[in-house]
């Protein structure tokens, strides 16, 4: 099954009637091919889904070590599902495929295929501020899981930064994200 399969499945099973009128948008998008960056890891055709699952695979795992196997107690399946799956909405119709010139193996020019950013209004607004207005046209989303959306970008030098001192679901979020990023880079350097 594809990832953007695997992803609207899994939007559709833990939020039901909620997921409906988000997951028609999405197939009016470029979500099943979009790419999850055009720099880094994910960016092939469908790595913004593949993304956005492993980001809930981590963010689960996570979850667990901290609240055990009954954590729904402590965090909602459907907080973890939203923050996870709605984090990075930002780069759905973000990026356009085009053709660079690149030497082969031989020294020979070839074209691939690679992305670029659109040139879109909302690229001038922050990425993070975007998947958190995207997500509320769709879900009604608690003060913490807009925190988690807002501040999920993962930051390694937290010196100066204003908003590392986030809430618990944002901090895992961010963890969960730093972790996935970390596996995919590894898997495409193998």
């Amino acid at each position: 099954m594809a990832n953007y399969d695997i992803y609207k499945n899994t939007m559709k099973a833990y939020l039901g009637e909620e997921a409906d009128e988000f997951i028609a948008w999405l197939d009016t998008t470029d979500a099943s091919v979009a790419p999850s960056s055009i720099k880094h890891t994910m960016s092939t055709v469908g790595g913004w889904a593949g993304h956005s699952i492993n980001v809930l695979q981590r963010l689960i795992k996570v979850v667990k070590m901290e609240y055990g196997e009954d954590f729904d107690a402590s965090i909602s399946k459907k907080s973890i599902i939203k923050v996870a799956l709605l984090h990075d909405l930002y780069k759905i119709n973000r990026y356009e495929q085009y053709y660079r010139n690149v030497k082969d193996a031989n020294g020979q020019w070839i074209q691939v295929l690679d992305y670029k950013v659109k040139e879109k209004f909302e690229h001038h607004i922050n990425n993070n501020f975007t998947s958190v207005v995207i997500a509320n046209r769709f879900f009604k989303l608690t003060d913490d899981e807009i925190e988690a959306i807002y501040y999920s970008t993962p930051n390694d030098d937290l010196k100066g930064s204003d908003d590392f001192n986030v809430g618990h679901l944002a901090n895992m979020l961010r963890y969960a994200i730093k972790w996935a990023l970390d596996d995919e880079k590894a898997e495409e350097n193998k």
